[in-house]
């Protein structure tokens, strides 16, 4: 959460964002470093599944209703936006009971295994931006669905090193954090 690139080296930074075990997370945060269930509370919409259906459906009808008109074009980018949000309420969740994440060991060790990750591969776990905030909602739904590392991603760990036990040792590392 504290970590990012600046020139190619990785600073801690925004200590004003840090918390206490126990106490609530604040609303500042990397999104490339939350853990997933941290991710699925702060990603939730507002409005519900039910809501968005009932939006596309009335879209829908408007476009039938509409077909030929100048609006089309509106219309169908609406539909298209509104189907994402759709698809992210179904991974993610609206908001709902779910309560507020708290610090904990937990976050603090998912945000090292990311850490790791990238220093051991040379690449980000996840698509970010210079902030390492997520590029957009396909990097979200990954985040907030994520079981384990992949062994596609542990395939990028120390592959140039000679040391094999360093690099299963580096792997096993990042399966426990990730």
């Amino acid at each position: 959460r504290n970590v990012v690139r600046i020139r190619g080296d990785n600073k801690l930074i925004d200590f004003d964002a840090s918390v206490n075990i126990g106490e609530r997370l604040t609303e500042k945060f990397s999104s490339g470093y939350l853990p997933p269930e941290v991710a699925a509370v702060r990603f939730q919409l507002e409005e519900s599944l039910d809501d968005l259906m009932r939006r596309k459906e009335e879209l829908k009808q408007k476009f039938k209703d509409e077909r030929g008109d100048d609006d089309e074009d509106k219309i169908l980018k609406e539909l298209t936006e509104l189907n994402e949000k759709i698809e992210q309420v179904k991974s993610v969740g609206s908001n709902s009971d779910k309560e507020e994440p708290v610090g904990d060991a937990q976050v603090d060790i998912w945000a090292y295994g990311v850490l790791m990750f990238e220093l051991l591969t040379g690449r980000p776990l996840f698509n970010c931006d210079k902030n390492d905030n997520l590029l957009n909602d396909k990097e979200k739904r990954r985040l907030v669905n994520w079981k384990s590392i992949t062994g596609e991603d542990l395939s990028d760990v120390l592959k140039d090193c000679p040391d094999q036990g360093l690099t299963e040792s580096a792997k096993d590392l990042l399966r426990k954090c990730l």
